[in-house]
């Protein structure tokens, strides 16, 4: 299995869990959109996973954490949108494209980019993110993004390089 085809478990409502094989390279658009029960979304550990599709996982909107795995490169517009519960997001290194509307989640309290080069944001690519939400980056892109995200300056914050966790230094 390396492609999970577009919705495939769209509105399966009773799903609870899935862990993504370590084979799948690509999880195709409206994959798993409203699957509302599902409260666990986890990928094998040598997970293979390059592209998140648009709304492969809107309106999954019982998720709390969403950990993508090393090697994801795109995430498709509303990938992640409307996934109310959901109060933190850790995006690996290896993200270079982030599409409109990817983290639409009004819950959502801590956002991690762990790339030390900043991705492509199509716009409105935080949209529904609370301006309140914190935005952790390397140290090194923490100028940038406050210029990029003004708006939200307040609340990019550098990571914390031994962990990839937020920083308390008060940046």
């Amino acid at each position: 299995l390396t492609t999970i085809k577009q919705n495939a478990f769209n509105y399966c409502t009773s799903l609870q869990s899935v862990e993504i094989p370590a084979s799948v390279t690509s999880i195709e658009g409206s994959a798993f959109m409203s699957c509302r029960a599902m409260t666990a979304l986890t990928f094998a550990k040598d997970a293979q996973l390059i592209t998140i599709g648009s709304s492969a996982f809107k309106y999954c909107s019982a998720l709390t954490t969403i950990e993508l795995p090393a090697g994801v490169t795109t995430i498709g517009g509303s990938a992640f949108s409307d996934c109310n519960s959901v109060t933190s997001i850790k995006l690996p290194a290896s993200v270079t494209s982030i599409g409109g509307f990817a983290f639409d989640c009004d819950q959502l309290a801590n956002l991690y980019i762990l790339s030390t080069t900043m991705p492509t944001f199509e716009t409105n690519a935080l949209y529904g993110v609370p301006n309140t939400c914190n935005i952790y980056v390397p140290a090194e892109l923490v100028d940038s993004y406050k210029q990029k995200w003004s708006s939200r300056a307040n609340y990019i914050k550098a990571i914390d390089g031994t962990s990839g966790s937020g920083s308390n230094d008060g940046q």
